[in-house]
């Protein structure tokens, strides 16, 4: 019976898998006072380092929808109208507002932190190049946005 048991478990686990694609949607999420949410990778290759929300979507969804989920699944966070700044090869990246709710993280991430814009693109910061980027072009479309605005 055990055997049976961890025989579907597998079936369950790699089911699950083969329904993520190799395309990524991350987002920029900034707060109120211009801060970045990032959160610190617990788990693989990156463990330790500073990430984006968001992850691999699924092959039946858009970015967005997949985006969604993934923000929603690492942050209990429900994100609303994200817009795309920036494609770098199979990686979508979008900025958004942050929700104005507590974050819940999943076992994917063991801290997460507002940072500054300027912190984050300091060169000894503990996150990837693409990462920072990705918040530099989504500070300069939000601010270019919002001088339209005004």
């Amino acid at each position: 019976m055990k055997l049976l048991f961890e025989n579907w478990r597998n079936y369950l686990i790699k089911e699950e898998d083969s329904l993520d694609s190799d395309q990524v949607s991350k987002v920029v999420l900034f707060d109120e006072n211009d801060k970045v949410l990032l959160l610190k990778s617990a788990l693989g290759d990156f463990k330790g380092e500073w990430d984006l929300p968001g992850g691999h979507i699924h092959h039946d969804e858009s970015h967005v929808k997949g985006l969604k989920r993934e923000v929603n699944e690492e942050t209990g966070l429900d994100i609303q109208n994200p817009v795309e700044v920036l494609k770098q090869g199979r990686i979508m990246l979008y900025r958004a507002d942050l929700p104005d709710a507590e974050i819940s993280l999943s076992n994917e991430h063991s801290d997460h932190e507002l940072f500054s814009v300027s912190t984050i693109l300091e060169k000894k910061f503990n996150t990837s190049d693409r990462f920072k980027k990705a918040v530099r072009k989504a500070n300069e479309d939000r601010k270019s946005k919002a001088g339209k605005k005004g």
